[in-house]
C-alpha cells in the first residue's frame, strides 16, 4: 500500500492522470477502512473531473463516496457543480437539499434560494419552490433574488394567493411600503371577496 502511494505521488508530479487513476483504483481495491476508501474515492473523483474531464465518471465516483459517507461536504459540493454542468436537475435538487440539511439555517440561505429556483424553473415544482422562497424571505425579507422571483411569479399568476401572501409578508417585514401598497392592489384586484375589496 505504501508503494502504491509512492507511485501515486510520482505520477502526480509527472502529470500522468490516466496512470494515476489506475494506481488510485488499486489503492481503493486494497483499502478496507471506510474512511480510507472515502478519501481515495474523493481523489479519484477530483482526478476524473479536473484532469481527465470525465464528468460522468466523476459523478458516479462521488455517488459511491456518498454511499460510504453521506454527509461528505466536499463530495456534495463537487456533485452540485457536476449536476449543474450536466443539467441533471432532479439530482441537483437532491444534492442541494442534502447540503442545506448539513448547514446552519443562516448559512444555507443562498443554497435554499438556488434550490427554489431549480424547483421552479427546471422541475416545475411550484409548491416546493414557493415554500423555499417563503423560507428565504422569512429569514431575509429583502433577499433580492427571492423578491424578484416572487414579484415575477405574482405578476404572472396574480390569482395565486399563497404567492401574493408570501410576497406581502416579505414587504411588511422589510418595511417596503410602496411595494406593499402595489401588491396589495394586485391582491385586491383578483379577490372575489366583496368584504376584502
Amino acid at each position: 500500500e505504501e508503494a502504491l502511494e509512492s507511485v501515486g505521488r510520482l505520477l502526480t508530479s509527472e502529470g500522468k492522470p490516466a496512470e494515476l487513476l489506475e494506481v488510485l483504483r488499486r489503492q481503493l481495491a486494497m483499502a478496507e477502512d471506510p474512511a480510507r476508501r472515502a478519501g481515495v474515492l474523493f481523489q479519484i473523483g477530483v482526478l476524473q473531473e479536473d484532469q481527465l474531464k470525465d464528468n460522468l465518471g466523476a459523478l458516479a465516483t462521488f455517488r459511491r463516496l456518498l454511499e460510504l459517507k453521506p454527509d461528505d461536504a466536499g463530495a456534495l459540493g463537487r456533485m452540485e457543480s457536476l449536476c449543474q454542468k450536466q443539467e441533471r436537475w432532479p439530482e441537483l435538487a437532491d444534492v442541494l437539499a442534502k447540503r442545506i440539511a448539513l448547514m446552519p439555517p443562516e448559512q444555507a440561505l443562498e443554497l435554499k434560494f438556488r434550490l427554489a429556483a431549480v424547483r421552479e424553473a427546471k422541475l416545475l415544482d411550484k409548491t416546493g419552490a414557493l415554500a423555499l422562497y417563503g423560507e428565504v424571505l422569512s429569514m431575509q425579507p429583502n433577499h433580492a433574488g427571492a423578491v424578484q422571483r416572487m414579484e415575477a411569479w405574482v405578476t404572472r399568476e396574480p390569482q395565486n394567493l399563497l404567492a401574493v401572501e408570501t410576497l406581502l409578508r416579505a414587504f411588511r417585514a422589510s418595511g417596503d411600503i410602496p411595494k406593499l401598497a402595489q401588491f396589495i392592489e394586485v391582491r385586491v384586484g383578483v379577490s372575489t371577496d366583496a368584504f376584502e375589496k
